[in-house]
């Protein structure tokens, strides 16, 4: 007797890269659409070797997620636990992340696809990835730029 694979869960294949390097930085990542901005922001960190110090948001659909407290963006409660599944992203369809708004690490995160699967396996997970990023605090782009051309032996570890 076959077992039970239980219900499918929607399980979205992510592609996330930061903007203005050369040679590139992205990563590949499966997480459930079930998951809240706040819980993405927490895998971005992870999948792009962050460590959660700095100030982010999200645009999606030329709407910012977060809102001003005291001078600052912060994420608001109710955008924190906005589920993926409130968007209804097509394949292909795309939204920003930035990180730190000091160094300005711009990212762009586009839907590759949507999958049903009854055995998700681990998620969120990433499946594929290319480049290390810039270590935190780097000052941005430009900075990293010049900190990798004037040495040329400083190792920026992925």
């Amino acid at each position: 007797m076959a077992s039970d694979p239980g219900p499918a869960i929607s399980v979205l294949q992510l592609r996330i890269a930061l903007r203005g390097l050369s040679p590139p930085v992205w990563r590949r990542f499966l997480v459930p659409e079930h998951l809240t901005l706040g819980q993405l922001h927490h895998v971005i960190q992870v999948v792009m070797g962050w460590a959660d110090e700095h100030l982010h948001t999200f645009s999606i659909r030329g709407r910012r997620y977060g809102e001003a407290h005291e001078g600052i963006l912060q994420f608001c409660t109710v955008a924190n636990e906005l589920p993926l599944t409130a968007f209804h992203l097509r394949e292909h369809e795309g939204f920003v992340y930035v990180y730190d708004f000091n160094a300005w690490w711009r990212h762009e995160i586009r839907m590759e696809r949507r999958l049903l699967r009854h055995q998700p396996g681990q998620l969120p997970r990433c499946v594929a990835g290319c480049g290390p990023c810039p270590p935190e605090d780097m000052g941005g782009i430009e900075r990293y730029l010049e900190a990798r051309d004037e040495h040329s032996e400083y190792e920026f570890v992925d």
